[in-house]
């Protein structure tokens, strides 16, 4: 048979981000990660990673007018009405000048380390960190002939020197850009592997992905070895000082993430599983939410059995997570201005849903101003 159709693409990538955001949820409940902390330990290698690695293979236009604005508008709004609303739910309004002056500089710089002191809600760190690694490939695109020396260029120096800044510096860069940095380079090693194996016949789809099971494996066994560890959201490399841990940790996430992607390009591709995908987004922003009220609610109702069945009532937290994130996500999805403010397309779609009309220039069409 021959190569994958555009639509089967979508649907593939589509079902890949169903299980990752999945996984990130089953990542972020304490009672399961505690219980296995050799599977906390995996997932958070590269469950959070693989959106990055995805978010490259994606259509990347950054000579359009008005992308990086777009860009800006789609990733900053909603990191910032979901952390604002973490934030004025939490303690320390005691001091409201601190807490107030801590919500800034969680805004701007975006590191996990102030969106942590300021709310204690970490998980967002993803969406500055995802503008950064945008920012820094329409900063190089924008240099014209000179982006295919320099793109190569800042994705080895980034990846083998970003992560080595003190610890007194690394999180008031802004935009995560010491991720992004590191990022940059396992993004285009995962999107040529991508290009490639979709571009080709069944047999190159399954001679890819068990290619990709194998190093994954390797790469597991390899890294489990080690004492060292790499936290992608503080970005620290902890003991990691070799190449060839810095190699076996980006490949343990190439891997892990071609994995799932190819297994579901060869295989049926749940109906289900591809909304959970389109829905990342809102199931992202939301279910920390979700899990930290339901977990308040049942430490008051049956803390003993909270204590006593571990493992079983994180897996029922799983569901209920993930049933109240969704149901949240097909409200939003489905009331056009609740979407528009909350993950809008552009500033023009943010602007109409706050009921700011702007005028718009005839060559423009119907739908919107900026692409």
């Amino acid at each position: 048979m021959g190569m994958l159709s555009q639509t089967e693409r979508r649907d593939t990538l589509d079902c890949a981000k169903g299980i990752l955001i999945f996984l990130i949820v089953v990542g972020h409940n304490h009672q399961l990660v505690d219980a296995f902390p050799s599977g906390r330990w995996f997932l958070y290698n590269w469950h959070v990673y693989s959106f990055f690695l995805i978010s490259a293979f994606l259509p990347f236009r950054p000579h359009e007018p008005g992308f990086f604005l777009t860009r800006a508008v789609r990733y900053y709004v909603p990191f910032i009405l979901f952390f604002t609303l973490v934030w004025a739910s939490t303690g320390g309004w005691d001091q409201p000048l601190q807490k107030v002056l801590a919500w800034l500089l969680a805004v701007v710089i975006g590191s996990a380390d102030f969106l942590g002191d300021a709310s204690g809600a970490r998980l967002y760190w993803f969406l500055p960190a995802l503008l950064g690694l945008t920012a820094i490939r329409w900063a190089i695109a924008k240099t014209g002939g000179w982006e295919r020396y320099l793109l190569p260029v800042v994705a080895v120096s980034g990846f083998l020197f970003s992560g080595l800044l003190p610890d007194r510096i690394e999180p008031f860069i802004p935009l995560g850009l010491p991720i992004a940095l590191y990022a940059l380079g396992p993004c285009l090693v995962f999107g040529a592997f991508m290009t490639y194996a979709l571009a080709g016949s069944r047999f190159r789809l399954l001679t890819c992905g068990v290619l990709s099971v194998i190093v994954l494996a390797l790469c597991t066994l390899i890294a489990s070895l080690s004492p060292s560890t790499l936290v992608l959201a503080a970005f620290k490399y902890y003991d990691i000082r070799e190449l060839h841990s810095l190699v076996v940790h980006a490949l343990l996430a190439i891997a892990a993430c071609s994995a799932v992607v190819l297994l579901l390009a060869l295989s049926v591709r749940p109906a289900l599983l591809a909304w959970l995908g389109r829905s990342s987004l809102l199931i992202y922003l939301s279910h920390q939410i979700f899990y930290s009220v339901l977990v308040r609610l049942l430490r008051r109702a049956a803390p003993d059995v909270l204590r006593e069945h571990e493992v079983a009532v994180g897996l029922v937290l799983v569901f209920a997570t993930l049933v109240l994130s969704g149901a949240f996500a097909y409200c939003v999805t489905n009331i056009p201005r609740l979407r528009r403010i909350l993950t809008p397309r552009d500033l023009g779609d943010w602007l109409e849903g706050l009921g700011v009309r702007r005028v718009r220039n005839p060559s423009q069409s119907s739908v919107g101003g900026a692409p």
